[in-house]
């Protein structure tokens, strides 16, 4: 129905493939080093990977935001058409299934957002100590 019913949810459908940026956000984000205070980027390139690396985490959410919106307007147009079509017990059961499966992308984007986000701050904190310990 998204896909052909909506411009919005075809627009949506589209941009799924868009999670695949999580990928090359977590690994820029996981081998970047964390620049020293009051160390500047040097080009466009290292403004560019420290600006995914500091937002690595909500840009990785991002990513998965189009699938989240195209899910939950599916999941949305698919319980009022149970509700036309279905008993009340079935089409509440429908809605549960939905809302079930809605929360496993909800979960997949938030958790993703969040692995890379606590593995990046894990990963500086392990290569501040050895900078310290290559310093003294």
């Amino acid at each position: 129905m998204n896909a052909n019913l909506s411009k919005f949810g075809k627009i949506l459908q589209k941009c799924r493939p868009m999670a695949l940026l999580a990928i090359p956000v977590s690994l820029i984000a996981l081998w970047k080093t964390k620049k020293a205070p009051g160390e500047e980027p040097k080009n466009g390139l290292d403004k560019t990977t420290t600006f995914i690396k500091n937002n690595a985490g909500k840009l990785t959410f991002l990513a998965f935001l189009p699938t989240l919106l195209e899910e939950g307007l599916a999941s949305v147009k698919g319980n009022k058409l149970a509700k036309k079509l279905l008993s009340p017990e079935l089409a509440k059961k429908v809605a549960q299934t939905n809302a079930l499966g809605f929360s496993s992308y909800a979960l997949l984007a938030t958790l993703s957002g969040l692995g890379v986000y606590l593995g990046t701050k894990v990963k500086d904190a392990i290569a501040s100590k050895k900078l310290v310990e290559q310093n003294n």
